[in-house]
């Protein structure tokens, strides 16, 4: 991994941003009341974590006509794509909108950790031969991430940080 991603996911402020966003689709002023930092700092991180070269994005299982203003909206420029369900094309847990997403980026399997709150996710990550990462601090529990598969499960944004640094 490149030295300035690792840098700037070094900082633990910035990792748990990350985290938080990984997991469910905060808004800046929800980030802030969850990290306990102001919504100009907030947005700073994430700027930093986008310069540094980490590449984010979205999937989503809502309409690409609502998921995309409203991550747009609350972190402008700060996702390199985000991708909601599209009329007749499978979405969750079928690989087709994370292929098309992966494509757009240029991501191959290999460098791409797909990182989740539920079972979907793991089977997502699977369907598209992805490693896949469950988080505990989302909506299912270890059991029901385990039995889908997840490659590995973490409690804390540490863990989280500790797996993509390692």
């Amino acid at each position: 991994m490149d030295d300035k991603i690792l840098k700037a996911l070094g900082e633990p402020r910035r990792f748990r941003l990350l985290q938080l966003m990984s997991s469910r689709g905060y808004c800046v002023r929800a980030l802030a009341m969850r990290s306990g930092l102001s919504e100009s700092a907030v947005s700073q991180h994430l700027k930093v974590l986008r310069e540094a070269g980490l590449t984010l994005a979205v999937l989503s299982n809502k309409p690409h006509d609502a998921a995309f203003p409203v991550v747009e909206r609350y972190y402008p420029g700060v996702f390199a794509a985000i991708q909601g369900a599209l009329p007749d094309v499978p979405v969750k847990p079928d690989p087709t909108l994370l292929y098309k997403l992966m494509g757009e980026l240029r991501a191959v399997p290999k460098d791409t950790l797909f990182v989740g709150d539920s079972n979907v996710d793991i089977c997502t990550a699977k369907n598209g031969g992805l490693t896949g990462c469950g988080v505990l601090w989302g909506f299912r529990t270890r059991q029901e991430l385990e039995s889908e598969g997840a490659d590995y499960i973490v409690e804390t944004p540490e863990e989280l940080r500790g797996l993509i640094l390692a």
